[in-house]
C-alpha cells in the first residue's frame, strides 16, 4: 500500500539533493497513479478489452523506450571507444613531443652554461691582459 501513499517531505534543513530526490519520487508516484487511474477508468467504462488494449499500448511504448535507451547506450559506448582510441593513438606523439621538448630545454641550458663559461673566460682574459 505504500506506493499509493504520498512520499514523505524532507526536513526544512535538508540539502537540495534531498528535495530533488523527493520531488522525483513524487513525480514518479503521480505518474504511476495517473496511469493506474486511467487504466481503472477504462476498465470500468469499456470493460476488459479496452483495459487490455491500453496495457498493450503501454507495453509498446515501454519497448520503444527500452530500445531507444539501448541505442543511446551503444552510441555512448561507441563515442567512448573512439575517444579512448584517439587518446591511445596520440600517446606516442605526445610522448615524442614531450621528449623533444625536454631535449630542447636541455640543449638551451647547455648553451647558457657554455655562454656563461665563454663570458667568464673572456672576463678572465681581460683581467689578465688588462
Amino acid at each position: 500500500m505504500s506506493r499509493y501513499e504520498a512520499p514523505e517531505k524532507p526536513t526544512d534543513d535538508s540539502d537540495g539533493e534531498s528535495w530533488r530526490k523527493a520531488l522525483r519520487q513524487a513525480y514518479i508516484s503521480r505518474s504511476y497513479l495517473s496511469g493506474r487511474l486511467t487504466n481503472l477508468s477504462l476498465l470500468e467504462e469499456y470493460g476488459k478489452n479496452a483495459w487490455l488494449i491500453s496495457n498493450s499500448q503501454l507495453e509498446d511504448i515501454l519497448r520503444d523506450l527500452e530500445r531507444e535507451l539501448s541505442e543511446r547506450k551503444e552510441g555512448v559506448e561507441k563515442v567512448n571507444r573512439g575517444r579512448k582510441t584517439a587518446q591511445e593513438n596520440s600517446r606516442a606523439e605526445l610522448t615524442w613531443l614531450e621528449e623533444g621538448w625536454k631535449q630542447g630545454v636541455g640543449k638551451i641550458i647547455e648553451v647558457q652554461l657554455a655562454t656563461d663559461g665563454v663570458k667568464r673566460e673572456t672576463l678572465q682574459r681581460k683581467r689578465n691582459n688588462g
